[in-house]
């Protein structure tokens, strides 16, 4: 006699159906029990894609170190997703920063290349462009010269020490070089006493000295009255 409905369960015992007796493509979703699949009946490579739903993996079913380079899609990490201090300086190709990514003022001298001893940064050169090392030895100041700096030490009639003491040499001073209101601009006066002094050059000793009235009038074997008329003749014209 035939089974009819149910009644063929109560002919078959506890795990008599082996694999053997399912006929292929037999078991489908509905006879599936809740949670009865586990990993280990998942043949390898057996989920694709397409059978895993959107936003379905979570960061914890994800091994560390599992995702690599190859699958980070380009353009997809972004800022947000870089947590503060991670970029080092391995992490930036050369060349990476320019003067964009600076903030402004923020690079102090610390930050600036060395430079060597005695010396200042500025461009040598008539054009603009990358500032170099102008080196100044002692005693030298800085001369611009239409096409750059000159680096030179005061020299000639005129010399200086590295404190800025200005020197001027003996015999240096010349007569185009004294303006009359030395004399001119002096206060006028309409006597002579004895005791006054007049500038003259001693030829002997090859420099300027001074001598007295009485002196002058006697080196020129002349009155005193005449020495008076020809002194103030010259310094009243």
């Amino acid at each position: 006699m035939p089974f009819v409905g149910s009644s063929f369960k109560t002919y078959v015992a506890t795990d008599d159906i082996t694999a053997a007796q399912i006929a292929a493509d037999a078991v489908n979703t509905s006879e599936l029990v809740d949670d009865a699949v586990t990993s280990a009946k998942i043949a390898d490579n057996a989920i694709t894609t397409a059978l895993i739903a959107d936003d379905a993996i979570t960061s914890a079913k994800i091994a560390d170190d599992a995702i690599t380079s190859a699958l980070i899609a380009d353009d997809a990490v972004t800022t947000a997703k870089i947590l503060n201090s991670n970029v080092t300086l391995a992490k930036m190709a050369a060349n990476s920063v320019d003067s964009n990514q600076y903030v402004d003022a923020s690079i102090d001298f610390a930050h600036i290349q060395n430079v060597a001893a005695n010396s200042i940064l500025g461009r040598d050169a008539n054009s603009s462009g990358v500032l170099s090392e102008i080196a100044l030895a002692t005693t030298q100041i800085l001369i611009g010269d239409g096409t750059g700096f000159t680096p030179a030490a005061l020299s000639g009639d005129v010399t200086m020490t590295n404190a800025g003491v200005v020197t001027i040499a003996n015999t240096a001073v010349e007569t185009a070089m004294v303006n009359a209101n030395v004399i001119t601009g002096q206060t006028a006066e309409t006597t002579i006493a004895d005791d006054d002094v007049i500038l003259i050059y001693d030829t002997s000793a090859s420099a300027f000295r001074k001598m007295t009235r009485a002196n002058f009038t006697t080196g020129l074997g002349a009155s005193e009255n005449d020495v008076i008329i020809m002194m103030e003749a010259i310094m009243y014209g």
